[in-house]
């Protein structure tokens, strides 16, 4: 099992290529529990996000559903998402390999 703080740096490491991680950071100083967990906080990142989605569900060999309308794609999606990106981590941290902003894409 990685350590957390390894997992964090890892995420933050997939994170940082895109220009809105300063400003998503520095909104975590102001945030309220009532605030929605589910919403970006930058909204013109929401592009970037279903592209890096769709991208990963092509990889796993998912296909692509435009205008689905199943409530169960965007959370499968979602998982393999995740599942996927802590894969990308876990192999880099085996193979002692330093990340580079290649391997994101």
């Amino acid at each position: 099992m990685v350590p957390i703080l390894q997992m964090l740096w890892i995420l933050i490491f997939l994170l940082r290529s895109w220009q809105f991680l300063p400003v998503f950071l520095a909104s975590f100083k102001g945030r309220s529990d009532s605030m929605s967990k589910n919403k970006l906080l930058v909204p013109e990142a929401q592009q970037a996000i279903n592209d890096l989605k769709t991208e990963i569900a092509q990889e796993l060999g998912m296909p692509v559903i435009n205008g689905t309308t199943s409530n169960m794609y965007p959370a499968i999606v979602n998982g393999l998402s995740v599942r996927e990106m802590v894969r990308r981590g876990e192999q880099m941290l085996i193979n002692k390999k330093a990340p580079s902003d290649t391997d994101i894409y």
